[in-house]
C-alpha cells in the first residue's frame, strides 16, 4: 500500500459513521433553508400586504388631492368674489361720502330755506294783522231776518257811552263765516285805529248790558289773522292750565299776566308759550 493509500484508508466501521453524518448534516442544512425560506415568503407576504396598504392609502390621497385642487380653486373663486365685493364696497363707501356731503348741503340750504321761510311767514302775517288794525269782531249776536248790522252796531255805541260814534265811522260791517250751529260774528271796520281803540276800551261794560237784558251777552275781540288766532287759543288754554288771571290781545299782539301786579307776558310764537308757567 502507497503512502497516499494509507494516509486516506479507514476502516469500514468508519466509513459508514462518516457517511450517516454527511446525511445529518445535509438534512441539517435542508430544514435550516426551509425556515429561511418561509421566513422570507413571510416576509414578502408582509410587504405585499404593505404595499396594498399604502396603495389603498395613495388611492384616497389621490381622491383627497382632487378635492384639495376643487376646495383650493373654491378658495380662489371666492377671494375674486370677496376683492370684487371689498371693491365694491369702496366704491359705494366714496358714492356715500359723496351724497352725505350732498345730503349736509341740502339740509343746510333746507333749514336755511325754512329759517327764512319762518321770517317770510311772520313778517306776512304781521303785514296782514297791520291791516286789520282798524277791525274789531262782535260775537254773540243772533242772526236775524234782514238785519241793519250798521244800526245796531251804533245802536251799541250808544249803550257804550260811545257818543261820538255815527255811521259814518263805519267803513264795513258783515257777518263773517263760523261753523254749523254756531253764530257768525259780525266783523265791523272803522276808519281810524282810534276809533276801535274806544270800542275795545268799551267792552268791559258789555256785561252789565246783559245783565239789563238790554242786549244778548256780546263780546268784543279784535279781529286777528288765522294765525294770532291760534296763538291766542293756545295761550288762553295754557293761561288757564297754569292758572294765569289775564289772558288777551292788544293790537294783534298776545299778552299773559298771571295776576295783577305781576309783568306781562309776550307771545308772538309757540315757543313764547313756554314762559306760561
Amino acid at each position: 500500500m502507497s503512502t497516499v493509500k494509507r494516509e486516506t484508508w479507514c476502516c469500514q466501521p468508519c466509513r459508514s459513521d462518516s457517511g450517516a453524518s454527511a446525511d445529518t448534516d445535509a438534512l441539517s442544512g435542508d430544514n435550516s433553508f426551509a425556515k429561511q425560506f418561509s421566513a422570507v415568503n413571510e416576509r414578502l407576504d408582509s410587504l405585499v400586504s404593505t404595499v396594498e396598504r399604502l396603495a389603498t392609502k395613495l388611492e384616497d390621497l389621490l381622491s383627497l388631492k382632487t378635492a384639495v385642487v376643487e376646495i383650493q380653486e373654491s378658495i380662489e373663486h371666492l377671494s375674486a368674489k370677496y376683492d370684487t365685493v371689498v371693491a365694491t364696497m369702496n366704491a359705494n363707501k366714496a358714492d356715500i361720502a359723496v351724497l352725505n356731503a350732498h345730503a349736509q348741503s341740502v339740509t343746510t340750504a333746507v333749514d336755511d330755506h325754512a329759517e327764512s321761510l319762518y321770517q317770510l311767514t311772520t313778517e306776512l302775517n304781521q303785514v296782514e294783522q297791520y291791516t286789520r288794525r282798524c277791525n274789531f269782531e262782535i260775537h254773540g249776536l243772533a242772526v236775524q231776518p234782514k238785519e241793519n248790522l250798521s244800526s245796531f252796531v251804533c245802536d251799541l255805541a250808544l249803550k257804550l257811552d260811545l257818543t261820538n260814534f255815527s255811521t259814518t265811522d263805519i267803513a264795513a260791517v258783515h257777518r263773517l263765516p263760523s261753523g254749523p250751529n254756531k253764530i257768525p260774528p259780525v266783523l265791523v271796520q272803522v276808519h281810524k285805529v282810534s276809533t276801535k281803540e274806544q270800542w275795545i276800551g268799551a267792552r268791559t261794560k258789555l256785561p252789565e248790558l246783559a245783565e239789563e237784558e238790554t242786549f244778548p251777552r256780546l263780546y268784543i275781540n279784535e279781529n286777528l289773522t288765522r294765525a294770532n288766532k291760534e296763538l291766542f287759543r293756545l295761550a288762553r288754554l295754557k293761561g288757564k292750565e297754569k292758572g294765569f288771571k289775564f289772558v288777551w290781545t292788544r293790537n294783534g299782539r298776545v299778552l299773559a299776566r298771571k295776576e295783577e301786579g305781576r309783568p306781562i307776558v309776550h307771545i308772538d310764537s309757540k315757543a313764547d308759550l313756554d314762559f306760561i308757567v
